[in-house]
């Protein structure tokens, strides 16, 4: 938010701390949109052109929603360790895709 919205916004009445929970949590939504996106196209890919079944499409998707939740939500490590670790161990580069 740039310093004229936040001046129309303290006009307005809002306050900071309103503007900061509401921005996280649309952060956290738009995240959530585009994590939900991305895994509805991997399991497609998946099972169309790898023949995954449905058993290992659900084992995937619980592993991914653990990882998401225990460690990442948690701060445990951040998507950025994940990032490093696809390329020093694997030499895919998410950033460039």
């Amino acid at each position: 938010m740039n310093r004229a919205a936040r001046r129309r916004a303290q006009k307005a009445g809002i306050s900071p701390e309103i503007i900061a929970e509401v921005s996280k949590q649309l952060e956290h939504d738009i995240t959530d949109t585009v994590f939900r996106n991305v895994l509805a196209l991997i399991i497609i890919y998946l099972h169309d052109k790898r023949g995954w079944k449905q058993k290992s499409l659900h084992g995937l998707v619980l592993h991914l929603k653990e990882q998401l939740n225990e460690n990442i939500d948690q701060g445990w490590y951040g998507i950025e360790d994940v990032h490093k670790t696809l390329k020093e161990e694997l030499d895919i580069e998410i950033d460039t895709i």
